[in-house]
This record gives C-alpha cells, sequence and structure tokens, in this order.
C-alpha cells in the first residue's frame, strides 16, 4: 500500500510556526518513505515527520530535510504495531513570495483491506503543539 500526500505550504511559514498534517497509516512496516522537493524550492521549504510526538524522518530533534528539485528515498523497517496509525507531517516555508508543495509517500507492504482507517478521509490539519514552537 502507498499513502501518499500533498503538504502545500504557504509563504512566509516559519520554522517555528509549521503548517501540519495527519497521514493516515496502517497497521504494518513502513518499508519507504519517499519525500519529493519540486524545482524551485531553493532550500526554503523544509519538512518532517513524526509519529506519537517523536521525531522519525529525519530522526534528529528539531531537524529538517529542505532541497530543490530533490526526492528523497528512505529504506527502513519501521514498525507500526499499535496506535497511532498516522504519521505527523511539519512544514515549514520561508519563500517571502511562492508557496511550494512537497510530495510525500509512504510504502507499507499489505492488502489495502487490511487498512484499519480506510474510512478516513486522508489528511487533516491539526494544531502545532507547544513542544515544537521555537524550534
Amino acid at each position: 500500500m502507498e499513502f501518499k500526500t500533498d503538504l502545500k505550504i504557504p509563504a512566509n511559514t516559519q520554522k517555528d510556526k509549521p503548517i501540519g498534517e495527519k497521514i493516515w497509516i496502517a497497521k504494518a512496516i513502513i518499508k519507504q518513505v519517499r519525500i519529493g522537493f519540486s524545482p524551485g524550492c531553493l532550500g526554503q521549504a523544509g519538512v518532517r515527520i513524526e509519529r506519537g510526538g517523536s521525531p522519525i524522518y529525519p530522526t534528529t530533534a528539531k531537524k529538517w530535510y529542505a532541497w530543490d528539485s530533490h526526492i528523497i528515498k528512505i529504506e527502513d523497517d519501521y514498525n507500526i504495531v499499535e496506535p497511532p496509525f498516522y504519521l505527523q507531517l511539519w512544514g515549514y516555508n520561508t519563500d517571502d513570495t511562492f508557496s511550494h508543495t512537497i510530495e510525500i509517500v509512504i510504502n507499507q507492504p499489505g492488502n489495502p483491506q487490511n487498512f484499519l482507517n480506510a474510512l478516513n478521509a486522508g489528511v487533516q490539519q491539526v494544531a502545532i503543539p507547544e513542544a515544537l514552537k521555537g524550534s
């Protein structure tokens, strides 16, 4: 199964006030994560992925992936065996003119019929936790 979302980050979204979305996933192993930065980001837009309040991509707390015209491909064996069955995406964009969209794809082998969150509509906007502010 592949779960994909496009994280659209408005201009002037600072690191200390990033935009957040959830991407619902299955009770399964994450085998691969792809993060795509389109041309024009110029390192001004960044993303990180957390689960249960802890960073997983990158694993270093308060760090971000930020590139231009690049796809980050992460091979992994991250086992999701208990809730939460979503990943928290965070993005910033210091470009003062243009919004930027980062494509995120989560690959989990398995049967889509077993997807625990099949009724969920996809992503939803979320509030910024206090622990993330000021990073």
